[in-house]
């Protein structure tokens, strides 16, 4: 079930994993989680601004998409974050 963790307003209240159509999810296996926007353009030209919608999106997403997941991961399973 893929979850695009960085898109704003997607969790809500009670987030996107919750919203199964009242039928209960499995437990997983694994997670795997990760995101790999980038700023095109010199480094030296990077605003402060391009730089924290760039870091918002990349450990924000993952953190939000493994904040959801944790009560349905099983017992030894397994969290894959993607760099």
């Amino acid at each position: 079930m893929p979850i695009d963790g960085n898109r704003k307003g997607q969790w809500g209240e009670h987030g996107a994993l919750d919203q199964s159509g009242g039928v209960a999810l499995p437990p997983f296996q694994a997670v795997y989680a990760g995101a790999s926007g980038a700023i095109p353009g010199k480094l030296g030209e990077t605003t402060e601004d391009q730089f924290d919608r760039v870091i918002g999106v990349n450990l924000g997403g993952t953190l939000l998409t493994v904040r959801k997941a944790l009560p349905l991961i099983k017992d030894g399973g397994s969290i894959i974050l993607k760099g």
